[in-house]
C-alpha cells in the first residue's frame, strides 16, 4: 500500500469512529443545553443500553429482526433508565446549588458502573459484541466494510434529523 491509500483508508476509519463520537457528543450537548447539568452518567447509561442490545443479539442472533429488536431494546432501556435517574436524583435538586447536582451526577455514574460490575449476568469481564457478517467493499485505494457504511450513514441521518 502506498501512502495515499493508507491516508484514504485511515480517513474512512476515522470518519466511522468520529461519527460515533459525534453522536455521543451531541447527547452530552443536548443534556447540558436543556438541563444545564453535566451528566457524568451519560456514558454509563449508554453502556447499559449496549448490554441490553447485547443480550437481545445473543438470544436472537444478528439477523435483521435481531438487530432491529436490539436497537429498540437499547433505546427503551436507556430512556427508562434516564427517566428514573432524572425523577429520583436530578429533579429534587433543581433548586439546589449547582454543586449538589454535580456531585449527584458523579454519584450516579459510580453507582451505575459498580452495579453493572457486580451483577452476575454482566460482571467485569469483557465480551465480544455480536455483529452482523462483515463484507468489505474494495473501491480502488480504499476498503470499507458494510458496518462502517451503516455507522456513517446512520450517524449522518441522525445528525440531520436532529438538526431539523
Amino acid at each position: 500500500m502506498n501512502s495515499t491509500s493508507i491516508f484514504i483508508q485511515q480517513f474512512v476509519n476515522g470518519l466511522s469512529l468520529g461519527s460515533i463520537y459525534a453522536l455521543i457528543a451531541l447527547g452530552y450537548t443536548m443534556v447540558y443545553g436543556i438541563v444545564k447539568l453535566i451528566n457524568f452518567a451519560h456514558g454509563d447509561v449508554m453502556m447499559i443500553g449496549a448490554y441490553a442490545g447485547y443480550f437481545v443479539l445473543t438470544a436472537l442472533g444478528t439477523t435483521a429482526l435481531g438487530m432491529s429488536l436490539a436497537f429498540v431494546a437499547a433505546m427503551v432501556t436507556c430512556a427508562l433508565l434516564i427517566i428514573l435517574i432524572e425523577r429520583v436524583a436530578y429533579r429534587p435538586l433543581r433548586t439546589a446549588p449547582r454543586l449538589n447536582s454535580l456531585i449527584t451526577a458523579i454519584a450516579i455514574e459510580l453507582i451505575l458502573q459498580n452495579l453493572m460490575r457486580v451483577l452476575p449476568f454482566v460482571g467485569p469481564n469483557p465480551r465480544q459484541y455480536p455483529t452482523m457478517a462483515t463484507v468489505n467493499f474494495n473501491w480502488g485505494l480504499v476498503s470499507i466494510s458494510n458496518i462502517q457504511v451503516v455507522v456513517i450513514v446512520l450517524s449522518a441521518a441522525l445528525m440531520i434529523i436532529l438538526n431539523y
